[in-house]
Protein backbone atom coordinates (compact mmCIF):
# COMPACT_ATOMS: atom_id res chain seq x y z
CA UNK A 1 0.00 0.00 0.00
CA UNK A 2 2.84 2.38 0.85
CA UNK A 3 4.54 1.61 -2.48
CA UNK A 4 1.35 2.69 -4.30
CA UNK A 5 1.23 5.98 -2.40
CA UNK A 6 4.91 6.90 -2.41
CA UNK A 7 6.37 5.09 -5.44
CA UNK A 8 10.15 5.24 -5.68
CA UNK A 9 10.37 7.51 -2.61
CA UNK A 10 9.67 4.42 -0.54
CA UNK A 11 13.13 3.12 -1.46
CA UNK A 12 14.70 6.31 -0.07
CA UNK A 13 12.71 6.47 3.18
CA UNK A 14 12.51 3.82 5.89
CA UNK A 15 8.96 2.58 6.49
CA UNK A 16 8.38 1.83 9.26
CA UNK A 17 11.16 3.97 10.73
CA UNK A 18 14.01 2.10 12.46
CA UNK A 19 12.91 3.39 15.87
CA UNK A 20 9.60 1.52 15.44
CA UNK A 21 11.58 -1.72 15.30
CA UNK A 22 13.87 -0.69 18.18
CA UNK A 23 10.76 -0.06 20.30
CA UNK A 24 9.47 -3.51 19.27
CA UNK A 25 6.31 -1.97 17.84
CA UNK A 26 3.59 -4.05 16.21
CA UNK A 27 0.95 -2.94 13.75
CA UNK A 28 -2.41 -4.25 14.92
CA UNK A 29 -4.97 -2.64 12.62
CA UNK A 30 -5.22 -0.25 9.71
CA UNK A 31 -8.61 1.00 8.54
CA UNK A 32 -8.24 3.19 5.43
CA UNK A 33 -11.92 4.22 5.46
CA UNK A 34 -11.63 5.63 8.99
CA UNK A 35 -7.99 6.73 8.48
CA UNK A 36 -7.13 4.80 11.65
CA UNK A 37 -3.99 2.95 12.70
CA UNK A 38 -3.57 0.90 15.88
CA UNK A 39 -0.16 -0.14 17.19
CA UNK A 40 1.22 -1.85 20.28
CA UNK A 41 4.48 -1.36 22.17
CA UNK A 42 5.81 -3.41 25.08
CA UNK A 43 6.65 -1.68 28.35
CA UNK A 44 10.35 -2.40 28.88
CA UNK A 45 12.30 -1.99 32.10
CA UNK A 46 14.86 0.17 30.29
CA UNK A 47 12.11 2.73 29.60
CA UNK A 48 11.14 3.28 33.24
CA UNK A 49 11.77 6.47 35.18
CA UNK A 50 13.15 6.38 38.75
CA UNK A 51 9.60 5.84 40.07
CA UNK A 52 9.03 2.64 38.10
CA UNK A 53 6.74 4.25 35.51
CA UNK A 54 7.24 4.39 31.76
CA UNK A 55 9.12 7.58 30.91
CA UNK A 56 6.89 10.20 29.31
CA UNK A 57 9.25 10.56 26.37
CA UNK A 58 8.87 6.88 25.56
CA UNK A 59 5.09 7.25 25.60
CA UNK A 60 5.47 10.24 23.28
CA UNK A 61 7.69 8.12 21.01
CA UNK A 62 4.99 5.41 20.90
CA UNK A 63 2.45 8.05 19.89
CA UNK A 64 4.77 9.54 17.25
CA UNK A 65 5.55 6.04 15.95
CA UNK A 66 1.84 5.54 15.35
CA UNK A 67 1.04 8.93 13.85
CA UNK A 68 4.08 8.80 11.54
CA UNK A 69 3.16 5.58 9.71
CA UNK A 70 -0.50 6.66 9.55
CA UNK A 71 0.47 9.99 8.04
CA UNK A 72 2.53 8.12 5.41
CA UNK A 73 -0.57 6.09 4.56
CA UNK A 74 -2.91 9.07 4.17
CA UNK A 75 -0.73 11.87 2.72
CA UNK A 76 2.51 12.73 0.90
CA UNK A 77 5.75 12.63 2.89
CA UNK A 78 5.50 14.80 6.01
CA UNK A 79 6.88 15.19 9.53
CA UNK A 80 5.47 15.85 12.99
CA UNK A 81 5.55 19.60 13.60
CA UNK A 82 3.56 19.85 16.79
CA UNK A 83 2.48 17.29 19.36
CA UNK A 84 0.59 17.92 22.57
CA UNK A 85 0.19 15.15 25.13
CA UNK A 86 -1.72 14.80 28.36
CA UNK A 87 -0.56 12.05 30.67
CA UNK A 88 -3.42 10.69 32.74
CA UNK A 89 -2.41 7.23 33.94
CA UNK A 90 0.84 5.63 35.08
CA UNK A 91 2.25 2.89 32.89
CA UNK A 92 4.33 0.28 34.74
CA UNK A 93 5.96 -3.04 33.87
CA UNK A 94 2.79 -4.75 35.10
CA UNK A 95 0.89 -2.95 32.36
CA UNK A 96 2.72 -5.15 29.86
CA UNK A 97 2.20 -3.01 26.78
CA UNK A 98 0.53 0.15 25.52
CA UNK A 99 -1.81 0.21 22.56
CA UNK A 100 -1.96 3.48 20.62
CA UNK A 101 -4.84 4.29 18.29
CA UNK A 102 -4.34 7.23 15.92
CA UNK A 103 -6.98 8.70 13.64
CA UNK A 104 -6.77 11.45 11.04
CA UNK A 105 -9.32 14.02 12.19
CA UNK A 106 -8.70 17.00 9.92
CA UNK A 107 -6.83 17.97 6.76
CA UNK A 108 -6.25 21.60 5.75
CA UNK A 109 -4.02 21.48 2.69
CA UNK A 110 -0.74 19.93 3.83
CA UNK A 111 -1.59 20.42 7.54
CA UNK A 112 -2.88 17.18 9.06
CA UNK A 113 -4.46 16.82 12.48
CA UNK A 114 -4.56 13.50 14.30
CA UNK A 115 -6.23 12.42 17.50
CA UNK A 116 -4.67 9.68 19.55
CA UNK A 117 -5.89 7.51 22.37
CA UNK A 118 -3.95 5.05 24.44
CA UNK A 119 -5.64 1.88 25.56
CA UNK A 120 -4.10 -0.02 28.42
CA UNK A 121 -4.86 -3.70 28.83
CA UNK A 122 -5.65 -4.97 32.33
CA UNK A 123 -2.54 -5.54 34.47
CA UNK A 124 -0.91 -8.95 34.23
CA UNK A 125 -1.77 -10.92 37.41
CA UNK A 126 1.20 -11.42 39.69
CA UNK A 127 2.17 -14.98 40.55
Amino acid sequence: MLKELHGDNLDVNAFPPPVFSVMQGQFLEYDPEQALLRTRFPVLESWLNPYGMMQGGMLAAAVDNTIGPLSALVAPANVTRQMELKYSQAVTLETGFVTVTARLTDRQGRWLTFSVSRVLPPPIPSR
